[in-house]
């Protein structure tokens, strides 16, 4: 709007002629109208038509507060936030933000259901004058004799269908080392994030090799002389754990698994795993994984629980959540 003062001589002097007020002209209230130029609202209250024609807005009474462009755009931003978060429920942003902030940890041991057992010898028949002596066993199953702990059970947030969803983790860009080491693959698993490297190293004598089928990154199949090793960066994450084999000794497995955040973590020799870090406020999906079989149908602090799929859910508080002991039914995982 502009004010009197603003209007043509001429318009002012019609408008004094039908108006007796003194001082500022001021118009009764009646329904507003616009303008055609500037589309704001002017009272019609028995206005000459020539004002209106004159396509000049007019303001009726004392100058109003004057704003700049840049203080209307930050309360016109303030009202639509406050809306918006009034719409959502959401009571105050610092909250959560704070909120957004807090971590917990997910603690688990893993226990055998059935009774512990010795590991089957492995007959390292390939390159017999370097690999016959290691006492090579099937890493397949390791149960803890002392405690029955499982070793080499991988949990991690589940973010594929009916999973979590997760904001998006820069890369860590870690290097993680696959060693050809005495005839077996050290560590048996390897846990890592979009953007990592697999160093593939061999300090054996003999040659190895290391053919790993990814379905997302490139699949390798590096030819590894003595001494020396292979690198390969993997950008994509991989929908489940990958297996690694050396086609030369065929006893030798392991396994990879690549995802695109850090929440993932294996069992010790003793069943226990942690996964640091995570998000807290909500339930996460995550999914359990072992190369010896299926994990369903578990026993959790005496109850029985179904984890279909090998996926079950935890509302992940800030600090430590401990899952307790899960056994695992003996007759679900197999060692050969």
């Amino acid at each position: 709007m502009i004010w009197y003062s603003h209007l043509p001589n001429r318009t002012r002097i019609a408008l004094r002629s039908k108006y007796t007020t003194a001082g500022p002209v001021v118009a009764p209230r009646r329904q507003s109208v616009f303008t055609k130029s500037s589309q704001r609202p002017v009272s019609s209250s028995n206005l000459d038509i020539s004002v209106l024609k004159s396509g000049s807005p007019c303001f009726f009474g004392p100058h109003p507060p004057t704003f700049s462009l840049l203080e209307i755009t930050l309360k016109l931003a303030k009202i639509t936030l406050a809306i918006g978060m009034s719409v959502l429920g959401v009571t105050s942003l610092d909250s959560r933000l704070a909120s957004a902030q807090e971590k917990g940890d997910l603690k688990i041991r893993f226990e055998y259901g059935g009774n512990p057992f010795e590991p089957a010898k492995i007959d390292a028949n390939k390159d017999p004058q370097f690999c016959g002596d290691k006492n090579l066993v099937n890493e397949k199953l390791i149960v803890n004799p002392d405690n029955k702990g499982i070793e080499n059970i991988m949990v991690y947030v589940y973010t594929g269908r009916k999973g979590s969803e997760l904001p998006e983790y820069p890369p860590s860009s870690e290097k993680h080392v696959l060693a050809n080491s005495n005839c077996r693959f050290d560590p048996h698993i390897v846990i890592m994030q979009t953007g990592d490297t697999l160093d593939i190293t061999n300090p054996d004598p003999v040659g190895h090799n290391a053919n790993i089928g990814f379905f997302k990154n490139n699949p390798v199949n590096f030819m590894i002389p003595p001494s020396s090793e292979k690198s390969v960066v993997l950008d994509k994450a991989e929908p489940a754990p990958i297996g690694v084999a050396c086609n030369i000794h065929p006893w030798m497995l392991a396994h990879v698994l690549v995802l695109e955040h850090p929440f993932a973590a294996k069992s010790d020799a003793n069943g226990d795993l942690k996964i640091e870090g995570l998000p807290a406020g909500g339930k996460l999906v995550f999914r359990v994984w072992s190369e010896a079989g299926t994990i369903s149908d578990v026993t959790i602090d005496g109850k029985a629980e179904e984890w279909k799929s090998q996926r079950f859910e935890v509302d992940i508080k800030p600090g430590m959540n401990d899952l307790g002991t899960v056994i695992i039914p003996g007759d679900a995982l197999k060692a050969d």
